[in-house]
């Protein structure tokens, strides 16, 4: 459990550094293109002020696409791994709340130990009065060790069925987050690609005097 935390934390963080890298890259690309908008209302030659200024549209759709990448990222992958993280909580409560019924029945089974050794001494000392009290406090100690037995049972079945659940989601909703954010990468890149396969026969209408 600790070690699927750390690796959905170490997988966060790569993913804000990944989207923090995208929205740095739109960033750029829009100073570089207002650049470029720029040197092309000075240039004389109209071809090649024509190439920077379809340069510019294609490095200003460039950096619309990587903003939207970034945003795209952060909302489903973030989303995913919180969640996530927010199940391993729960589910660590839980084991948690385990352990402190554990140690409840624990101290109730020493308690009822106790009784049973106080029952002892008094019947070997004759002195029965005691010994029927004891008796009664055998019986209500007995009664509480079976009832934190019982709770000690149930949560642990809580906790089996609930982390099998997880494991059984974790890797359906991991894959398709995946998939997902594949998917999109790829959509990303072939509008980039485009971008440029459209700017790339401006180049070649440039006529240098």
């Amino acid at each position: 459990m600790d070690d699927m935390e750390q690796m959905l934390n170490r997988l966060l963080r790569a993913v804000e550094t990944i989207a923090s890298y995208r929205r740095e890259l739109s960033t750029n690309s829009e100073s570089f293109s207002k650049a470029l908008s720029m040197l092309a209302s000075c240039e004389e030659n109209t071809a090649l002020a024509r190439a920077l200024s379809h340069l510019t549209e294609a490095h200003e759709n460039v950096a619309q696409q990587h903003a939207v990448q970034a945003d795209r990222d952060t909302a489903l992958l973030t989303e995913v791994i919180n969640e996530q993280l927010q199940i391993i909580l729960t589910l660590k409560e839980l084991f948690f709340e385990r352990v402190k019924v554990w140690q409840n029945w624990q101290a109730a089974q020493q308690n009822l130990s106790k009784k049973k050794e106080l029952k002892a001494r008094y019947e070997l000392a004759g002195r029965a009065d005691r010994a029927n009290q004891a008796k009664d406090e055998v019986t209500n100690a007995e009664r509480q060790v079976d009832e934190v037995e019982r709770e000690f049972a149930e949560v642990s079945k809580v906790i089996r069925g609930e982390y099998e659940r997880y494991l059984g989601e974790r890797r359906v909703d991991l894959h398709k987050m995946f998939a997902q954010y594949v998917e999109a990468l790829l959509g990303t890149q072939k509008k980039l690609l485009q971008y440029w396969e459209r700017f790339a026969p401006e180049t070649r209408a440039i006529v240098i005097a």
